[in-house]
């Protein structure tokens, strides 16, 4: 066999996941439905941003550690104020101060 196909198959968190897919995928009701992959898109994506960030930093000779408080801080920062002006986040509201009483 070819040298690399046996080191995949010593990955036992490789078979794991695997085993974890097929079970979920036999067992799971809407596992697969559209709504629950739009779901697990979003929630990974801020994950997906800062590893690609991360990645690039790492691959450029630094080593920044501080990438965990600052999402942590920009999290906190949108929940405190999610309706501010500087904030520009989808639960903005438009208000239209145009109109006179």
């Amino acid at each position: 066999m070819n040298d690399r196909f046996t080191a995949l198959l010593r990955q036992r968190t490789l078979w794991l996941l695997f085993v974890l897919l097929v079970w979920i995928s036999a067992f799971g009701r809407g596992f697969w439905s559209l709504a629950n992959l739009q779901n697990l898109v979003v929630a990974v994506s801020v994950e997906g941003v800062m590893v690609m960030g991360m990645t690039i930093v790492m691959i450029g000779g630094g080593f920044d550690l501080s990438i965990g408080s600052v999402v942590a801080l920009s999290g906190r920062r949108n929940l405190v104020r999610p309706n501010s002006r500087v904030s520009g986040g989808p639960y903005q509201r438009h208000v239209d101060h145009s109109s006179s009483r």
